[in-house]
């Protein structure tokens, strides 16, 4: 059993000295995240992230694969998570200026980025895709019989937008959306017009569970569970 007190999101277009102060500033503040864990992870979600298959990947070369792709402007450090049932490794950046005013405590946790873990969400069979909403945000991961296809960070500025991320994303890999399960989890209510503008398009909208074993405090509870899932479930991936 492991439990969730809740989530603090940060202004959107927020850059990495933003969330650097913000950080601090939450952890001066909250008295969970200067606790004493048996065990705590930290989930990154950066979108400067690769996945390369093993047979391909070469430590030394990791941030050169990086560069060609985003490119160096941003002073960062290179990471790599292993992702074995991908069969792959996810390299990612996350910019210097936030890991150089995070304390020690919070340094020394497990490590690992979203794209890493998002995937073992996925159905097992048939088409699904994951879409994880955030304010002005959604991350999208699709799979066909468990098989990652594609996951990706998109920006929208209304609901109608954000339907045609997930409409263009399936077109790509020519799956119908008639014949693929959507996901819902994070910042959407099945009353808001995302929620409206989805169901437009998308016959099998379904709101992602919480995990067997989750338990969290009365402030969440009032709040849909899926809200909250992703989150969750990453915690039981890592």
């Amino acid at each position: 059993m492991f439990q969730y007190r809740g989530i603090i999101p940060f202004p959107a277009g927020i850059d990495a000295e933003g969330i650097a102060e913000n950080l601090k500033d939450i952890i001066g503040k909250e008295d969970l995240l200067r606790s004493a864990f048996m065990k705590a992870n930290l989930v990154w979600s950066f979108p400067e992230s690769i996945l390369v298959p093993h047979e391909y990947f070469r430590d030394e070369l990791r941030t050169d694969m990086l560069d060609l792709v985003y490119g160096d402007l941003v002073p960062s450090r290179v990471q790599q998570d292993f992702a074995y049932r991908l069969n792959g490794h996810n390299v990612y950046r996350v910019p210097e200026t936030i890991l150089s005013g995070l304390p020690p405590h919070i340094l020394s946790m497990v490590q690992t980025h979203q794209f890493t873990l998002l995937p073992e969400l996925l159905e097992k069979t048939g088409n699904s895709l994951l879409a994880v909403f955030y304010q002005n945000t959604v991350t999208l991961t699709l799979g066909r019989d468990g098989k990652l296809l594609f996951s990706g960070d998109f920006t929208f500025h209304d609901p109608e937008e954000a339907a045609y991320h997930v409409l263009n994303v399936l077109g790509n890999f020519g799956l119908p959306p008639d014949e693929t399960t959507i996901l819902l989890s994070g910042m959407i209510d099945a009353d808001s017009n995302l929620y409206t503008a989805l169901f437009k398009y998308f016959l099998n909208l379904k709101w992602l569970p919480l995990p067997e074993g989750a338990s969290c405090t009365e402030d969440i509870r009032q709040y849909p569970a899926h809200f909250f899932s992703h989150l969750f479930a990453e915690a039981l991936c890592v």
